[in-house]
């Protein structure tokens, strides 16, 4: 379900599916094996919330997460960004590259690093940029990242990532 800012549904869609894992750290993307399922939807730009309901019709659970999302429309700006996707892995395929997002918000189980993707919206010439990533604790101190990348942005939609080395010294949290 898709709800606008006054938390009215602007959209609903039900998807069935027969879903099996057998394991964990499978079902939330870490081995790379998936079970494909996207919807696309056009929203004007604004303030949105999504909620996602699994129905386990086994057991008869149901299972719910909801995200925050801001629609915007990127080519209002002369340079923007998209949000940020976690992605457990990447790799090129005839010049072309697969993406495994990762859905879960807990990266400790990734050990061999990660990645964080996103998506840049050019409206000019060619550009160089430099990006920083962070990771920050709950007291707001920088326990990974601080180095700076240089990219070539060219003009239009193009995509980026960013490798995020495991640090076995962050601790739980």
């Amino acid at each position: 379900n898709v709800y606008d800012s006054t938390d009215k549904m602007v959209y609903e869609k039900n998807i069935d599916r027969i879903v099996k894992e057998s394991d964990y750290f499978t079902s939330i993307g870490g081995t790379g094996k998936f079970d494909y399922v996207q919807h696309r939807i056009d929203i004007t730009p604004g303030n949105y919330r999504i909620k996602v309901v699994l129905q386990d019709n086994i057991s008869n659970l149901s299972y719910d997460k909801s995200r925050s999302i801001t629609a915007l429309d990127f080519y209002d700006f002369p340079f923007s960004l998209s949000g940020l996707m976690i992605v457990s892995s990447i790799e090129e395929i005839n010049g072309k590259y697969k993406i495994t997002p990762y859905i879960s918000d807990n990266i400790s189980t990734l050990k061999d690093g990660w990645f964080a993707f996103f998506e840049t919206y050019n409206d000019s010439t060619e550009i160089s940029a430099d990006f920083v990533f962070q990771i920050v604790d709950k007291d707001n101190q920088v326990v990974a990242g601080n180095n700076r990348i240089n990219m070539t942005i060219p003009y239009g939609r193009s995509q980026h990532y960013m490798q995020i080395p495991y640090k076995p010294s962050m601790t739980a949290g």
